[in-house]
């Protein structure tokens, strides 16, 4: 059909049809549902992890502010400024 030629007949494609879905119903399907919940469960995990570090209770690579900071950027340790500490 449409230009698609094949060498096998109608018989062996509807018992290779069967076979297939006889597999998945076997095995094939909770193989699918184990990867569909490992997914699901580490999206929740990084869902988790992003809320944490973005409420501040939780390490994280977003440093918190002070003054005359700008967000997410925080001075190495030990770093002096030029013109002295900073003031408000």
């Amino acid at each position: 059909m449409y230009g698609q030629t094949s060498s096998e007949t109608y018989e062996e494609k509807l018992q290779e049809a069967k076979d297939d879905a006889k597999t998945f119903q076997g095995g094939g399907r909770w193989v699918t549902f184990g990867i569909g919940t490992g997914i699901a469960a580490a999206c929740g995990w990084r869902l988790v992890v992003a809320i944490r570090r973005r409420a501040g209770r939780g390490p994280g690579a977003v440093a918190q502010t002070g003054p005359g900071q700008q967000p997410g950027f925080a001075p190495p340790p030990g770093y002096q400024p030029p013109n002295g500490p900073y003031r408000q």
